[in-house]
């Protein structure tokens, strides 16, 4: 075996470059940067999304509800009174961007959040199975208003008008608070 070194095998090749030991190692290899990939996903989807479930929690502890739990997903109940024990911050629409109806527009970035009654599982299946009937209503709602018509000291009533326009679209119960993070509008 001239030319390979005293590494060499009888076929002349180098081990650990080529055979099954070689493709081991780089399985081994793809397997670890894989898992890497996934845990640095995930870490950045936790950390981006936090600060809308906290900014939707804080609005509703403001407001008197009382609710420790935000979520998109679970609907465990939260520690309380009895009626409070059963209302759940659904904040599934994330963050919703459109324009409004001025010449020229103004764009609106908002956050809509909504306790419901976690405790009827029926609602709480027919809020998250209408997930994009609610995002389209609440684009349409926001792009049908001039950027003068959703400046803060009308919030209550927008609030109340978009409230019950969702409680329109839901059949089998009611949004009880509705709740704007992140709400702002660009002119």
């Amino acid at each position: 075996m001239i030319g390979y070194g005293d590494d060499a095998d009888d076929n002349g090749r180098s081990p650990g470059k080529r055979g099954p030991e070689g493709i081991a190692r780089a399985l081994a290899i793809a397997a670890a940067v894989l898992a890497a990939m996934i845990v640095a996903g995930t870490a950045v989807a936790l950390v981006s999304g936090a600060p809308r479930a906290k900014a939707l929690r804080e609005a509703a502890r403001d407001a008197g509800t009382g609710l420790p739990n935000a979520s998109s997903g679970s609907a465990g109940p939260a520690a309380s009174s009895p009626r409070k024990a059963s209302l759940e911050l659904y904040t599934g629409l994330g963050r919703l961007r459109t324009v409004t109806a001025d010449t020229p527009p103004s764009v609106v970035v908002v956050s809509v959040g909504f306790t419901y009654d976690a405790t009827d599982r029926a609602f709480r299946d027919e809020i998250f199975s209408k997930r994009g009937d609610l995002e389209k209503l609440c684009l349409g709602f926001f792009s049908g208003k001039k950027a003068a018509e959703l400046a803060a000291p009308l919030e209550g009533a927008l609030k109340a008008e978009l409230r019950g326009r969702i409680n329109g679209l839901l059949v089998l119960g009611d949004a009880a608070d509705l709740y704007f993070a992140d709400f702002s509008v660009i002119r």
